[in-house]
């Protein structure tokens, strides 16, 4: 069975201006766990997800560029240089 996934829409926080407002479609469990944080600590469940996407945004992007480095590298059309060689180039060699 699919898992039923509830809408929830997200206008980024005022202190991320300029704001985009986006939708998320959030699985019931995980929009049911953000409500209750919201209503635990009086703040907003868009500043939990906009919290959430600020921190993690960064890995995302990590994640996604070296997964195309390594393509690259594979296909021969990327350098790479050895450990040894560079921690020689930086006198950090044994």
């Amino acid at each position: 069975m699919a898992e039923r996934l509830s809408p929830l829409a997200i206008h980024v926080s005022q202190c991320y201006l300029p704001a985009v407002p986006i939708s998320l479609r959030l699985p019931d469990d995980v929009e049911n766990r953000l409500s209750a944080l919201a209503t635990l600590t009086g703040r907003s469940k868009t500043f939990y997800a906009t919290e959430a996407i600020v921190e993690h945004i960064d890995d995302l992007e990590d994640a996604h560029l070296s997964s195309e480095i390594l393509a690259r590298i594979r296909a021969g059309a990327e350098a790479t240089i050895p450990l040894t060689d560079l921690l020689a180039e930086y006198g950090l060699a044994d």
